[in-house]
């Protein structure tokens, strides 16, 4: 079983009120936590993804694009 553990996540999202943010990061973790991750990278210093959110995303809409995002990219880091 492999582990991910998330030391900081920083979500600019102007406009977004905290709780909204708030309740997104952890809709992001509670994603990732279903996400497989054999093979992946023992430590990846950063993750950077940017999205084109459209504004009309739910909190769980938004999470899932970003989650499809970061599994690109750790998937890309996997070599």
């Amino acid at each position: 079983m492999s582990e991910l553990a998330i030391d900081s996540m920083i979500l600019q999202l102007p406009g977004l009120p905290e709780f909204e943010a708030r309740r997104l990061a952890l809709e992001i973790t509670s994603q990732l936590a279903d996400e497989k991750l054999i093979g992946a990278p023992r430590e990846i210093p950063a993750l950077r993804v940017h999205l084109p959110a459209s504004g009309k995303e739910n909190t769980s809409q938004l999470a899932s694009m970003i989650v499809a995002q970061m599994m690109c990219e750790i998937r890309r880091l996997q070599g």
